[in-house]
């Protein structure tokens, strides 16, 4: 992929999951929260939710998402050449 300023890697896989995340996020969440919080208090509750989702996310993208997105990364990936091949190599060069 090519290098985009202002998009890492996190940032990259974190949208790669975020469908993942999205369908998850409120049925394990919710039940964390209920099952967590009249021991630990909602902000250590709410943590473990959010971390326990997210990788709940990675795990369900990685088993089920990627092989229905080989092809959409496949032209995201040329576009995104095209693009970066447009940009400036070096922040500032080729400006005026």
């Amino acid at each position: 992929m090519p290098h985009i300023p202002l998009v890492t890697p996190s940032l990259t896989q974190i949208g790669l999951v975020s469908y993942s995340w999205y369908l998850l996020h409120e049925n394990l969440g919710y039940l964390l929260l209920n099952a967590l919080t009249p021991e630990l208090g909602f902000a250590t509750s709410l943590a473990i939710a959010i971390a326990a989702t997210g990788v709940a996310a990675f795990i369900f993208s990685w088993a089920f998402e990627w092989r229905f997105r080989k092809g959409a990364e496949w032209v995201a990936d040329v576009i995104l050449a095209r693009i970066a091949a447009l940009l400036p190599k070096k922040l500032g060069e080729g400006m005026a």
